[in-house]
């Protein structure tokens, strides 16, 4: 197979010798197809022990959903990859569509994982998707925003890892189209309906140009130090926390940490907005008295005399909760593992790149 140097020269930083066996989500769409033959070609001249299987997701969300599967299974029999298609037999929802079949995706590829006895799956974000991220981040919450991470794990036992995140779709493109390979359009790319599309559409050409302003960012180190530190932190047994006044309301690290235990505590998969944070503290700290309250995240926030005491609402007590480390980015790896330590539970799979 013919192969351009820019796909290749990102799987160096993978420890790809760590897996006997690797999954890769395979739609059927440009990104994907690519994805899925680099990585093949690439494994075989490497790492010819650990073998690629490519798993397609049918959400069965359209009529030829179905048919579209098995053609890709034809393109991967080509080529002597394994293929299995996995599928979404939930009731379909009538509203968040986009929303529930992306955690059907997540849970039937980490599911597929699982059966393979490995923790690794290969999905196909690139540039364009990154800058679409971090555009409707920052349009939700003001200011910058992070944008798509290089990995992510999920349920603290599968890492999904996107090896093509500072390519652009025209590069990826063009592997196939030196390799002769056909790609399936999804319809839905095009439905403005959904958020991510109505940015596509207009970013436009733009897009693949823009100017990326990182967002300031605090580092994960420091507020990993910042949460170890029980001077600063604590960590109550029925899953609640408390953050002290010595560490400065209004210092960077703190608000950052703040984030990150509303997140544990409210057992949500995402970091409560900036803006959010800062009128919470805003309103608790307006007035010296103690016994402020305020909700924010499925969590209760009272002012004492030492800090800010944080504890799950009432109606946010139910089992099966999951938290701040059920869709965890690999930036916030540090501070989750920190976390984990001081609560006493299993360490997380290591990293997936160097």
């Amino acid at each position: 197979m013919k192969h351009l140097d820019a796909l290749y020269a990102q799987f160096e930083r993978f420890r790809f010798a760590d897996f006997k066996k690797i999954i890769v989500g395979l739609s059927g769409g440009s990104d994907s197809l690519a994805l899925t033959l680099a990585a093949h070609s690439y494994l075989v001249e490497h790492y010819p022990q650990c073998e690629l299987i490519a798993v397609t997701v049918d959400h069965g969300l359209r009529a030829e959903s179905h048919q579209e599967a098995q053609h890709v299974g034809q393109i991967c029999k080509t080529y002597g990859i394994a293929h299995e298609i996995a599928r979404w037999e939930d009731e379909k929802p009538k509203t968040g569509i986009q929303q529930k079949a992306r955690e059907a995706r997540y849970r039937l590829l980490s599911e597929a994982a699982q059966r393979h006895n490995t923790s690794l799956v290969l999905i196909a974000h690139n540039k364009g998707d990154d800058i679409e991220t971090k555009t409707m981040r920052a349009q939700r919450h003001g200011g910058t925003a992070h944008g798509i991470s290089d990995a992510t794990l999920y349920d603290c036992r599968t890492w999904f890892a996107r090896p093509f995140l500072s390519l652009e779709k025209s590069q990826l493109q063009a592997f196939l189209q030196v390799n002769a390979v056909t790609w399936v359009e999804d319809p839905s790319n095009k439905d403005r309906r959904f958020e991510r599309v109505r940015t596509r559409q207009d970013l436009g050409e733009a897009a693949s140009n823009a100017v990326e302003t990182e967002a300031d960012l605090t580092s994960e180190h420091a507020v990993a130090v910042f949460l170890a530190d029980a001077d600063n932190v604590s960590i109550f047994e029925n899953g609640g926390g408390a953050i002290k006044h010595n560490a400065g309301p209004r210092d960077a690290v703190y608000h950052e940490a703040l984030r990150v235990l509303l997140a544990m505590v409210g057992a949500t998969a995402y970091l409560p907005s900036p803006s959010a944070v800062h009128e919470a503290l805003s309103n608790l700290y307006q007035f010296t008295d103690n016994g402020r309250k305020f909700t924010l995240n499925g969590c209760l926030l009272t002012k004492n005399k030492d800090g800010v005491i944080i504890e799950p609402e009432q109606r946010n007590r139910g089992e099966n909760r999951f938290g701040f480390d059920h869709i965890l980015p690999s930036h916030n790896y540090k501070i989750a593992s920190v976390l984990r330590e001081r609560r006493g539970l299993s360490l997380l799979p290591p990293l997936p790149m160097r």
